[in-house]
């Protein structure tokens, strides 16, 4: 909850098992209720969410090779 509790949001992230052992991690949000002037500004708010999601994402897959190749060791 945010805004004063006129925000209500949810998110969830969704993993999908690919060929070759990897992972496609997808992100959902979605606000059920949200003040006027935030609903206006979903398009900022996506893009935000959009690229820190991709930078912890590109973090998460840098720890996965450090851990892969410690262990290769």
């Amino acid at each position: 909850m945010g805004a004063g509790g006129r925000r209500i949001a949810t998110g969830t992230y969704i993993l999908d098992e690919l060929a070759g052992g990897h992972t496609r991690i997808t992100f959902e949000y979605a606000w059920q209720s949200a003040p006027l002037s935030e609903r206006l500004s979903a398009p900022i708010v996506r893009s935000i969410l959009r690229r820190g999601n991709q930078r912890a994402m590109e973090r998460l897959a840098e720890q996965l090779a450090q851990t892969e190749t410690a262990s290769v060791t």
